[in-house]
């Protein structure tokens, strides 16, 4: 149970990171404002 929580934090965790790395990129270039 609890190892199964944890990997599904893991899951979410890694797909947070790749939006957040998307975001910034889109700043990068200019088009968040």
């Amino acid at each position: 149970m609890l190892r199964r929580a944890s990997a599904e934090s893991d899951r979410w965790g890694s797909q947070s990171s790749r939006i957040g790395s998307v975001w910034s990129n889109l700043g990068s270039y200019g088009l968040v404002v």
